[in-house]
């Protein structure tokens, strides 16, 4: 039988371990997209993309040591904003055209997409 003080030990190093900022260098950052339209001038705008790491682990379980809990983050976008592009267009009338460009408000880290836990095999 394992000794009650050492499972303690085990979970408090464990916890320390694991319970670090999540959010470490996930960041909003300016993108360059060069946006082009039949019979417009192409036009560079500078959106917001998210960019950065986050913190995934793979562990034994400490309330059930026959099992594993996974946590996996991924940068991604929080909130977002919808940037009107005015594209020069001398051959149109009216002599413009209208591109609407998504832009991060906000990044975070966040669950990545889920992947089945059936997928996933241990290494042999």
């Amino acid at each position: 039988m394992v000794d009650s003080r050492i499972l303690f030990i085990l979970v408090i190093q464990m916890l320390s371990v694991y319970s670090g900022r999540s959010n470490v260098g996930c960041s909003r950052q300016q993108i360059r997209l060069s946006i082009s339209m039949a019979d417009c001038r192409p036009k560079n705008v500078y959106p917001f993309g998210c960019r950065g790491q986050c913190a995934s682990y793979t562990r034994v379980s400490p309330a059930n040591f026959l099992e594993i809990d996974r946590q996996c983050k991924c940068c991604q976008v929080g909130e977002q904003v919808d940037l009107q592009v005015r594209l020069d267009c001398p051959k149109l009338k009216p002599p413009f055209g209208m591109v609407t460009v998504k832009s991060a408000k906000n990044c975070s880290c966040r669950p990545c997409n889920s992947v089945e836990v059936q997928s996933i095999e241990p290494f042999a």
